[in-house]
């Protein structure tokens, strides 16, 4: 074989180990969003509390590990790490259904307890992969991609869920055993994908080249390197975007939960899911070179994010203040075939749907796209994946009080506005139209499909579309040329 014209479809290419990622997600975290978008694991609304305690402790315990996960990809590589993530998920839903049958509460601890350790570990090793292997300008796609194969699990789920209980008595609170059944095998499923994953050290791009020049660094060198990557300006900016992206998952679950019955829950959970998706692919556009080059299109596209974010919870604040309700009382259970106002949460639900998964994609993307080393990446979605769990478990904490919806609901808007403006300060300040030949600490290989020349240029004509630095004393411009990308 031309190793300069190799094929991508190998196993140990960045398309392929993407496309394993994308398997993974699609069972494991897609299948629990199902869970989670059926009313805090598909139980009964009087379980809500209890349940939303469980997953709060779980996404805590998320949080911390979640610090620690890239440093633990960076030790044993994605493959083991991957190994052990996915293990957590199928006991996860296996003890909700448990619970939803009043049954072994203290299984629900310990397997809620594993799963957060799962999921920390998950998100931060299958981000390493498909952002350490995939080329600057294919990463708004390789990472776009990842989220949108686990909603796309989640729509499946949905799905499968809305077929099994569509037949049910149209007052049907709870989620039959086949449902749960149905996601524990799927689940079961991403831990043997996780097999397929090879180490960084294999992967070959479509030129022929290797990702990096790696260097395994220890376990004390790892963790004074977490200090750096947590604390760099560009990522605190983004701290609260990032606290706040999947904070409302709570609050549409316990809102379907309360106000429909299983198969309603079930077609609101599938609208989110479409929608998400479908706003989740709308983010490839982070790699549209007619939009500008790589900082103007975070600015253009982050404020499109806001905007639509903000226009989809201002209506969900005017129902909710519209129509108030007491969370005391137990849930109302509308149907799809009654005539109530509450059903316009439908309409809402849409919505929500597209502003989640195009302001959680994009801050996502803006946050990958701050390095190319693959050990810094593996660390900076470490600290994605705390910060991201923490806001999460807050969400499920309050939730679990059982504060009134529009309570909820005006705290995530103001974290939602609040964040998107910094993420732009974020952008405007500190993303640069590339990082290659800009990171001297670990040699990572420029793709062949990158051509690069420095133009020595005085500093009084830089221009906003050029990656400035330095060499031998003088200022110098790095202007960038592609030819036909390569993967």
């Amino acid at each position: 074989m031309d190793p300069t014209n190799m094929s991508p479809w190998r196993l140990n290419s960045p398309f392929a180990q993407a496309t394993v990622i994308s398997l993974i997600m699609f069972c494991c975290s897609g299948m629990n969003g199902t869970v989670l978008a059926l009313g805090a694991g598909g139980s009964r609304a009087e379980m809500i509390p209890l349940v939303n305690r469980i997953t709060a402790v779980g996404l805590a315990v998320a949080a911390v590990a979640g610090v620690f996960g890239g440093t633990l990809t960076n030790k044993l590589g994605p493959k083991a790490t991957l190994l052990i993530a996915t293990s957590g998920y199928p006991s996860f839903v296996a003890c909700l259904w448990l619970l939803d049958h009043g049954l072994a509460e203290w299984y629900a601890w310990v397997a809620t307890v594993w799963h957060g350790f799962s999921a920390g570990a998950l998100y931060p090793a299958a981000g390493y992969v498909v952002t350490a292997y995939s080329p600057e300008h294919l990463r708004g796609r390789y990472v776009a991609s990842m989220w949108a194969s686990q909603l796309a699990g989640g729509v499946v789920g949905s799905c499968i869920v809305l077929g099994i209980t569509a037949g049910t008595g149209n007052r049907s609170a709870g989620v039959p055993n086949a449902v749960y059944g149905a996601i524990v095998a799927v689940q079961s499923l991403g831990f043997l994908i996780s097999f397929l994953i090879k180490s960084p050290q294999s992967i070959r791009r479509t030129d022929g080249s290797a990702i990096a020049y790696f260097r395994l660094l220890t376990w004390k060198e790892e963790i004074l390197a977490m200090k750096g990557s947590f604390l760099r300006p560009e990522t605190l900016f983004l701290a609260i975007a990032l606290f706040a992206c999947t904070m409302p998952y709570s609050l549409i679950g316990a809102m379907n939960s309360f106000f429909f019955s299983a198969r309603t829950r079930a077609l609101a959970a599938l609208c989110f899911g479409v929608s998400s998706f479908l706003g989740t692919v709308a983010m490839s556009t982070c790699d549209w070179s007619f939009l500008g080059r790589r900082r103007r299109r975070s600015l253009v596209l982050g404020s499109v994010a806001l905007i639509i974010a903000l226009a989809a919870w201002i209506s969900l604040l005017w129902f909710l203040g519209t129509h108030p309700t007491d969370r005391k009382h137990k849930g109302l259970k509308v149907d799809w075939t009654d005539s109530s106002d509450y059903l316009q949460v439908l309409g809402i639900v849409p919505a929500l749907g597209i502003s989640y998964a195009t302001y959680y994609t994009f801050h996502i993307w803006l946050c990958s796209s701050f390095s190319n080393q693959p050990d810094k990446i593996g660390r900076q979605y470490g600290y994605i994946t705390s910060v991201r769990m923490t806001g999460t478990a807050v969400a499920y904490g309050l939730d679990s009080h059982r504060i009134s919806f529009l309570t909820e609901a005006v705290v995530y808007f103001v974290l939602i506005f609040v964040g998107g403006m910094l993420a732009l300060v974020s952008s405007y300040f500190w993303l640069k139209d590339s990082r290659y030949g800009d990171e001297d600490e670990v040699g990572v290989i420029i793709p062949k499909g990158y051509e690069s020349v420095f133009v020595e240029r005085g500093s009084e004509n830089q221009s906003e579309s050029s990656l400035t630095g330095h060499g031998g004393g003088k200022e110098v411009a790095f202007v960038e040329e592609r030819r036909s990308p390569s993967s």
